[in-house]
């Protein structure tokens, strides 16, 4: 603590660099985000803006962003922008640090490793992945998802998953529409936006959604730029699309069996000839 207020004086944010250490967790060498600090170039003592760190965003190709560990922030600079994280949702961390490095002036650059990361199971990250969750792993905001799809614990975390980064998704798009820094706005909505699309994409195909997200995805017109003909009628008249589901879904279902006969039977005659 006392070396990173050293450096705080007249920062928003001092951002500072962290080890990180799994605990009964496989290490995933492709996980991006455990390593923005290194990723971003800062390798010296500074101070940024905000436009400078969105430009290293950019060197550095980062698709996303998610910050709330590595550093502290000035709880005036919090309280004059009114950030809250969003309620519910998994990676929460994503809007919130967007917004945040966003809107600052300052920022500090502490080229130092001063925080310890534990990576463990049964943590809201899915560290372990959804197909070792437990039913005891769902949390109690969660029990509207569990209550609609069953208590079928692949299927729960898949949907939240998606929701998740098409609420971020909603919520990143207005702020950006409204935001002053038009600049700023179009290289967030470049660089960082299209990751949360890509992660939208799959509302239309979930079995339920209770929490009606559907009549939003209208908001992806012009994001997506070859969509499918359920992302097509989903955005274009989600209220159709509603009452089509059940269809949708039995079509889909006859049209996978019928690739999966058609594949048994080439992979057959491959192992003849």
């Amino acid at each position: 603590m006392e070396e990173t207020l050293k450096h705080a004086r007249g920062m928003d944010i001092v951002f500072f660099n962290y080890l990180y250490f799994y605990d009964g967790i496989k290490r995933k060498e492709d996980e991006i985000w455990k390593i923005y600090f290194e990723k971003l170039g800062y390798t010296q003592g500074q101070v940024i803006t905000p436009k400078d760190w969105i430009q290293s965003v950019i060197k550095a190709n980062i698709p996303y962003f998610a910050w709330v560990y590595g550093g502290i922030i000035d709880f005036r600079f919090l309280q004059k922008i009114h950030l809250r994280f969003i309620d519910r949702i998994m990676g929460q961390d994503h809007y919130f640090g967007i917004l945040l490095f966003m809107q600052a002036k300052n920022i500090f650059i502490l080229p130092k490793k001063l925080y310890n990361y534990r990576i463990r199971p049964n943590s809201t990250c899915n560290h372990e992945g959804i197909e070792n969750i437990q039913r005891s792993n769902i949390p109690p905001y969660m029990q509207d998802i569990a209550l609609a799809f069953e208590n079928n614990v692949r299927a729960i975390k898949e949907y939240h998953f998606t929701a998740s980064y098409f609420i971020t998704f909603i919520e990143l798009h207005q702020f950006l529409e409204h935001h002053k820094d038009t600049e700023m706005s179009e290289s967030i909505r470049k660089q960082l936006l299209p990751f949360y699309v890509e992660q939208s994409l799959n509302i239309p195909l979930l079995k339920y959604d209770p929490w009606n997200l559907i009549e939003k995805f209208p908001m992806l017109q012009g994001y997506i730029q070859k969509p499918n003909k359920y992302q097509r009628l989903a955005m274009y008249s989600p209220k159709l699309y509603k009452r089509l589901l059940p269809l949708i879904r039995f079509y889909r279902g006859i049209t996978n069996i019928e690739r999966n006969i058609r594949r048994y039977f080439k992979k057959k005659k491959k192992l003849k000839n």
